[in-house]
C-alpha cells in the first residue's frame, strides 16, 4: 500500500536519513569537540537506521510473488 504512494514513501526514507545524517553530524561535533554525545542522539539515529532499514527490507509476501 505504501509502495504505491511514491511521494509519501520517499518523503518517510527521506525523513529517516535525514535523522540519520543529524544525529551523527552532531554527534561527531560533538565529539571533536571533546564533549560527551547524549544519549538521545544515539537512540534517534539507531532507530531510524532500524525503521529505513525495515521499510527498504522486501517483505517475505514479495519474496513468494516473485517466486511464482
Amino acid at each position: 500500500m505504501y509502495k504505491s504512494d511514491n511521494f509519501c514513501y520517499r518523503l518517510i526514507v527521506g525523513s529517516l536519513a535525514g535523522s540519520i545524517m543529524i544525529s551523527l553530524t552532531f554527534g561527531m561535533t560533538l565529539s571533536v569537540m571533546g564533549k560527551e554525545i547524549p544519549p538521545l542522539f544515539v537512540v534517534i539515529g539507531s532507530n531510524a537506521i532500524g525503521a529505513i532499514s525495515g521499510l527498504l527490507a522486501p517483505s517475505p509476501s514479495e519474496k513468494e510473488a516473485e517466486k511464482k
